[in-house]
């Protein structure tokens, strides 16, 4: 039986480490450059047709790009939902049995340091993330 849902955060983003292509877009999306978003839109509105409205691509493009501003925006979409879950208190799992919900904060342990490429995250870095995996699971239980 499952007694824990844990909300894993998005990855840090080093956006300092980028290159390529992308070394240069990572600073226009997260100032918001105008020219930057309506062609992210553009693009996006050629593969999604009718199916999102304008206002839900603009977003996409503004505040879902994977740069560390994008991380931070969808890191507090998740941190929302699960704190409204927790005000609802236990949540019953498919078995009728309670079960804890919370979230893994995966992204606060990562930084420049731990990425090669802005992306991949190093090995010894895993070894970290690892440890609080486990730490938290364990409150977790503890607090049940």
């Amino acid at each position: 039986n499952t007694s824990l849902l844990l909300y894993k955060t998005a990855n840090f983003v080093c956006d300092a480490k980028r290159y390529g292509e992308y070394a240069g877009l990572a600073p226009l999306y997260t100032k918001s450059d105008i020219q930057t978003l309506e062609n992210c839109m553009n693009t996006i509105q050629q593969h999604v047709k009718d199916s999102l409205n304008a206002t839900h691509v603009h977003r996409y493009c503004e505040l879902a790009s994977l740069t560390e501003r994008g991380s931070q925006y969808l890191n507090e979409q998740i941190t929302e939902f699960v704190d409204e879950l927790m005000l609802m208190g236990n949540v019953e799992a498919p078995d009728s049995s309670s079960l804890a919900v919370g979230t893994f904060d995966d992204h606060s342990v990562q930084g420049c340091w731990s990425t090669r490429d802005g992306f991949h995250h190093a090995y010894e870095a895993m070894l970290l993330r690892l440890r609080l995996l486990t730490n938290t699971i364990e409150n977790y239980n503890r607090c049940r």
